[in-house]
């Protein structure tokens, strides 16, 4: 009598005996197996065609010709300068304070717990 050696697996953080699947329990083991060998071929491909990628950027680069103005076609140009200062607007302080909060008002939903 030939016995299997015992195929443990991890399962959403529970070990399994693979050896005691059912045959459709197996043949789904499998799919899964190959399914998640299948991830990480994509994943590798996919690394390799973003490093070509970025190399055919840098190729590129040097070949570009100056990039298209956003400026609409009529108009002159852009005059003036950016600020180096925020303006700002002077405000004074009210003259009349605002009205007092109701004393009714329960402790438990006031804001500061009064």
């Amino acid at each position: 009598m030939v016995t299997e050696p015992s195929q443990v697996f991890n399962l959403n953080g529970a070990n399994y005996d693979s050896n005691k699947l059912s045959t459709e329990g197996q043949k789904i083991m499998l799919l899964l197996k190959e399914s998640q060998n299948e991830l990480g071929r994509i994943e590798n491909q996919k690394a390799l065609f973003q490093a070509a990628q970025q190399q055919l950027i840098s190729q590129l680069k040097p070949l570009l010709p100056p990039p298209i103005s956003s400026q609409p076609a009529d108009a002159v140009g852009i005059f003036g300068s950016a600020s180096d200062q925020i303006p700002t607007t002077p405000v004074d302080k009210p003259d009349e304070e605002p009205a007092p909060f109701p004393d009714n008002i329960p402790a438990d939903i006031r804001a500061n717990g009064q």
